[in-house]
């Protein structure tokens, strides 16, 4: 079992409400979730449209960088506790960000060089 299924599943044990999001209805986990918003993951806006006047307690994204700009826009909108930095969210969409914080670091980068 994946470990977002593990965490949807011990969520519902402690009677915690789970809302997955993606534009993609054939994504396993989605059988685990108590509800399912068909809204990419990328879509901060329409992720808030589609919860209405619905304040979530936490937001949470799993297995892919693609949600990180997401999960610090929907921490912010709704004042959540936990807040993702934005920082870390823009580095993890650029890659030209990335191999700076990566070379700064001293850890070895990948072959990549950006488009002209």
């Amino acid at each position: 079992m994946k470990t977002s299924s593990r965490c949807t599943l011990e969520a519902r044990r402690r009677g915690i409400t789970t809302i997955a999001v993606d534009q993609r209805q054939d994504r396993p986990a989605l059988a685990y979730a108590d509800e399912w918003l068909p809204v990419s993951t990328r879509d901060h806006d329409g992720i808030a449209a589609a919860l209405g006047g619905r304040c979530p307690t936490a937001v949470v994204t799993a297995a892919s960088d693609a949600g990180l700009w997401t999960w610090h826009e929907l921490s912010r909108h709704y004042d959540l506790p936990y807040q993702y930095p934005a920082g870390p969210a823009r580095v993890s969409l650029d890659k030209s960000a990335f191999n700076e914080v990566v070379r700064a670091a001293g850890v070895p980068g990948y072959r990549w060089q950006p488009e002209h």
